[in-house]
């Protein structure tokens, strides 16, 4: 029993110091007006691109944005045995239906959160603003400033 539990804990300390070094994640994101599902792709330690896609205002639309982000500055040495800390920002586009409506803007995100040293997580607080053309019954503008919470696995 100690053997496997040695096991274990040793394949998740090497996991989570490899975390940083992996080039996907997936998580989830729940905001004050979305639910997403969200994927990362990190180009290397500075960039990374986000794709969501998800329900929006409790499911009364849609909603898929894409962001390319840099990682603006980084924190190793707060928690050192526990989390490197970031601040990024990103800009891209997204597009959704909400009703009758199809919208289609540019969207943003600028985060705080971290990326664990023991286990391959990353958890953070960002706000991700989307400011649409709504095209339907007739022509509207509406700003989408989604502020909330995203976790997620590195691998």
């Amino acid at each position: 029993m100690n053997r496997r539990l040695s096991l274990l804990l040793l394949c998740l300390g090497v996991s989570g110091m490899l975390c940083a070094r992996q080039k996907h994640a997936v998580g989830i994101h729940c905001g004050s007006m979305t639910f997403d599902i969200e994927y990362q792709y990190r180009f290397n330690e500075k960039n990374f691109l986000s794709a969501t896609a998800g329900l929006f205002s409790d499911g009364e639309g849609i909603v898929a944005q894409g962001t390319y982000n840099w990682n603006i500055r980084e924190w190793k040495d707060w928690t050192p045995h526990f989390a490197t800390w970031k601040f990024w920002a990103g800009v891209g586009g997204g597009l959704g239906v909400y009703g009758e409506y199809i919208c289609v803007g540019p969207a943003g995100t600028l985060g705080f959160g971290f990326v664990t040293k023991k286990v391959p997580l990353y958890c953070g607080v960002d706000l991700r603003p989307m400011l649409t053309l709504a095209v339907g019954d007739g022509i509207g503008c509406f700003n989408v400033g989604n502020i909330g919470l995203t976790l997620g696995y590195c691998f």
